[in-house]
C-alpha cells in the first residue's frame, strides 16, 4: 500500500513538473498593434544621403594684406562686430607720418596754385584793358602784345600748379592706401568665431593670394541655411522652391519648415558608387533656438503631397500590398490594397480590394461611381476598363468573357470597345491636338486619309477644329480635356470611362465638359463616371456608391 501511495505521489510530481515546463515553454500569443485607418496628409519625399550642415549666410576668413607687427587688436573671440569696424591694426607710424607729409604738401601746392591762378586772372584783365587802349590809340601794339604774352604765360603756370596739386592728391591717396593695408576692417556685421594673433606678434607676409596670419574667422549669427548632399537618383525631381522639413541633431524631436533654394549644377563623385548633388535650403522663418554654424542637419524634401487622403501607417503594409483588416468579434481578414504616395510614416490607400461585386451595366446607361477614397472606385474602373484582372469571378464585356483572354487580346478589345478620359488629360506635350487625337488610329493601323477623316470628325464633335494645330500648352484646361475626350471617342467606342473628368477644371469649363459627355451619352455611348462631386453624380441616371470594396447602394437602376 505504501508503494502504491509513493507511486501516486511521484506521478503527481512528474505531472506537476511537466505542466510547469509546458506552461513556461508554450507558444506565446503574437502581440499586434492596431492602427486606425484615418484621413490626413501623405507626402512623397527624399532625404539627404549623409548629414547636412548648418552654415552661416556669410562667412569669411579674414587676414591682413601685408605683414608686420600687431599694434592694435580691438576684438576677442565671440565678440559681435559691426560692418567697417576696425579689428586689427599693424604698426604704421611711418605710414601715418607719410600720409601727414603728403597732406601738408598738398596744402602747400593748393596755396601755390591759388596764388598763381589769381595772378593769371589779373594778367588776363590787364591784357584785355591794354587791348582796349590800343583800339583807342592810347597804347602801342608792342605794349598790347607784351601784356598778352605775360597773361598767357601766367595762365600756363596756373595749369602747371593745378597739375602739381592733383599729383599731391594722388600721393595722399597712395599714402592712405598703404595705411589701409595695415588695417583690417569687418566687411559685414557678425561674430568673431576664431582669432589667431596677439598684440606684439608679427604677421608674416605670404605670397599673393595666400592668407597672411593673423586670421579672423568672421560669420553671421542671425542668418543660416542648410547644405546637404542628395543622391543623384533623387536629384532629377528637385526644383527650387519645394517645401521641406529641417531636423537638427542638436534638437532631436523637433523639425522646422524650410524651402529648397539651390541645386548644384553638377554631381560630386567624392566616393565610389556614391554620387551626390549638393543642395541648399532656407528656413521658412528663423527658428526660436540657438543656431550654431556646423550643426548636423537633415532635410526631408517634399516632392508630392496629398493633403486629405486615406492613409495607414507604412509599417502596417505587408508584402505585395496586403493589410490585415480587424473587425471586432471577427477573425482577421487579409485584403489587398492599392498604394499611392508613401513615406516611412504613412502610406496612401488609393483603393482596397473589391469583394462581392455583382454589377450589370446596360448599353447606353449613364452612371456615376462614388465613394470615399480607398473604397475601390479606381480598382473597379480598372477592372471594367480591362486594365486589371480580377483574382476571382468573371467579367463579360458586351457578352464576351474576358478571363481567358491574353494580354494582346485584352489590349485589342480595350482599344476597340473602351474610351478612357482621365483627370490629368494625359496629352503628349510635343504633339498637336490633332496628332494626339489620331494616335489611337495610328496604333490601329488605319490609313492616313482615314485617320484624317476620323480625326477631323472627332474635333468637330468636341468643337475644337480651329485649334487642331495647337500644342497642349497653348490650350486652356477645358480645351485640353476636350482633346482628351476626342481621343477617347475617335475609335467610336461603345463604352466611355471617365475618371474625375472635371477635377482640374474651373466650374464653367467643368459644366461644358459634362454637357459634352452627356451629349455623347444621348447618342448611344455608355458613360461611367467616377466623381467626388455630388452635384455631378446627381446628373447621372444611375448612381453606384462603393464603401470598403462593396456596392453600398445602387440607385436609379
Amino acid at each position: 500500500m505504501r508503494r502504491i501511495v509513493q507511486g501516486v505521489i511521484w506521478l503527481l510530481i512528474v505531472a506537476a513538473v511537466t505542466a510547469t515546463v509546458w506552461w513556461n515553454t508554450r507558444p506565446q500569443p503574437i502581440t499586434v498593434d492596431i492602427a486606425r485607418v484615418e484621413r490626413g496628409p501623405v507626402e512623397r519625399s527624399v532625404v539627404n544621403t549623409r548629414a547636412g550642415t548648418v552654415k552661416s549666410c556669410r562667412r569669411a576668413q579674414l587676414s591682413l594684406a601685408i605683414g608686420g607687427q600687431i599694434a592694435l587688436l580691438t576684438i576677442n573671440e565671440g565678440d559681435h562686430v559691426k560692418k567697417d569696424q576696425l579689428l586689427i591694426e599693424l604698426w604704421n607710424e611711418d605710414l601715418k607720418a607719410a600720409l601727414q607729409q603728403s597732406e601738408l604738401a598738398a596744402q602747400s601746392q593748393q596755396l601755390e596754385h591759388d596764388a598763381i591762378c589769381v595772378r593769371a586772372k589779373n594778367a588776363q584783365r590787364d591784357a584785355v584793358r591794354v587791348e582796349t587802349l590800343k583800339a583807342k590809340r592810347l597804347a602801342s601794339e608792342e605794349q598790347a602784345d607784351q601784356t598778352k604774352a605775360e597773361a598767357e604765360a601766367i595762365a600756363l603756370s596756373c595749369k602747371a600748379a593745378a597739375a602739381r596739386f592733383q599729383e599731391a592728391g594722388a600721393r595722399i591717396r597712395m599714402a592712405r592706401a598703404a595705411l589701409e593695408r595695415t588695417q583690417l576692417l569687418a566687411p559685414f556685421s557678425g561674430i568673431v568665431a576664431e582669432l589667431s594673433g596677439k598684440v606684439g606678434e608679427y604677421a608674416t607676409p605670404s605670397p599673393p593670394g595666400v592668407a597672411t596670419p593673423p586670421a579672423i574667422d568672421l560669420l553671421t549669427d542671425d542668418c543660416h541655411y542648410i547644405e546637404a548632399p542628395i543622391d543623384e537618383v533623387d536629384a532629377a525631381e528637385l526644383r527650387p522652391g519645394q517645401p521641406l522639413q529641417i531636423s537638427l541633431d542638436a534638437y532631436r524631436g523637433e523639425s522646422f519648415p524650410g524651402t529648397l533654394r539651390r541645386i548644384a549644377p553638377y554631381v560630386l563623385d567624392r566616393e565610389k558608387q556614391a554620387r551626390t548633388v549638393e543642395v541648399e535650403a532656407d528656413f521658412s522663418q528663423r527658428p526660436e533656438i540657438r543656431l550654431l554654424a556646423g550643426y548636423s542637419a537633415d532635410l526631408e524634401i517634399t516632392l508630392e503631397k496629398h493633403s486629405d487622403t486615406l492613409r495607414i501607417p507604412t509599417e502596417a503594409l505587408l508584402n505585395e500590398g496586403y493589410v490585415l483588416l480587424y473587425r471586432e468579434g471577427q477573425p482577421l481578414q487579409q485584403r489587398q490594397v492599392s498604394v499611392g504616395l508613401s513615406n516611412w510614416r504613412h502610406s496612401e490607400i488609393l483603393a482596397g480590394a473589391l469583394s462581392e461585386i455583382d454589377l450589370a451595366i446596360n448599353t447606353g446607361e449613364y452612371l456615376a461611381l462614388t465613394g470615399p477614397s480607398g473604397s475601390g472606385k479606381s480598382t473597379l474602373l480598372n477592372m471594367i476598363g480591362l486594365l486589371d484582372r480580377p483574382d476571382s469571378g468573371s467579367y463579360c464585356l458586351h457578352g464576351q468573357a474576358t478571363e481567358g483572354l491574353t494580354e494582346e487580346q485584352r489590349a485589342r478589345l480595350r482599344r476597340d470597345q473602351i474610351g478612357f478620359i482621365f483627370q490629368a488629360f494625359q496629352l503628349i506635350p510635343r504633339l498637336s491636338a490633332f496628332e494626339n487625337i489620331v494616335l489611337p488610329l495610328m496604333l490601329a493601323g488605319l490609313s492616313r486619309p482615314e485617320q484624317r477623316r476620323q480625326g477631323i470628325q472627332a474635333l468637330e464633335q468636341v468643337g475644337l477644329l480651329p485649334q487642331a494645330d495647337q500644342l497642349p500648352n497653348q490650350l486652356s484646361g477645358g480645351q485640353q480635356q476636350r482633346v482628351a475626350i476626342a481621343r477617347a471617342i475617335v475609335m467610336q467606342p461603345p463604352l466611355l470611362l471617365a475618371d474625375e473628368p472635371t477635377g482640374n477644371l474651373d466650374q464653367r469649363s467643368g459644366i461644358e465638359i459634362i454637357e459634352l459627355l452627356e451629349d455623347l451619352n444621348r447618342q448611344g455611348m455608355t458613360l461611367l463616371m467616377v466623381t467626388h462631386d455630388n452635384s455631378l453624380a446627381q446628373r447621372c441616371r444611375r448612381q453606384l456608391q462603393l464603401v470598403d470594396g462593396r456596392i453600398l447602394s445602387d440607385s436609379g437602376s
